[in-house]
């Protein structure tokens, strides 16, 4: 499964989409590709069969979110076929995105998360403070 260029890259992610991909263009797939090695960090050839499911999956993601784009704007409140596309992308969209965040959490080295400026990570400021909201960092107990 290794990818020489990004047209193999679509050409696998479409066999792995079923019929769906016919609702997406040419520019839909590019978008999609570059957002997914965008917010990997990599580049195409990768040699790791773990960083090319990733790319296929984070492709995949994009793409169903272009899909959620073109159902919502088409969305109509009385027809429930059309409510239930939505929510299935929604639901897909949020599954793919909690398998992501379960692998970076699992295999963090895998995503080299330290190069990544976009994610957020939560620092205390150290600071220590009673119920009453005085400050106990620097007293001496």
């Amino acid at each position: 499964m290794a990818f020489a260029s990004e047209a193999e890259l679509i050409t696998f992610v479409k066999t792995t989409m079923g019929s769906s991909y016919t609702k997406v263009d040419a520019a839909g797939f590019n978008s999609a590709v570059s957002l997914a090695l965008t917010e990997l960090h990599w580049t195409i050839p990768v040699d790791d069969s773990q960083k090319e499911y990733w790319m296929v999956e984070r492709t995949k993601r994009h793409l169903t979110y272009i899909l959620l784009f073109e159902s919502a704007d088409r969305f109509q409140y009385k027809k429930l076929s059309l409510q239930h596309r939505f929510d299935h992308y929604m639901q897909l969209i949020k599954l793919m995105d909690t398998a992501f965040t379960t692998a970076l959490d699992d295999d963090p080295s895998l995503f080299d998360v330290s190069t990544w400026p976009n994610l957020t990570f939560y620092l205390t400021n150290g600071f220590v403070y009673d119920i009453d909201g005085e400050d106990l960092t620097y007293l001496d107990l």
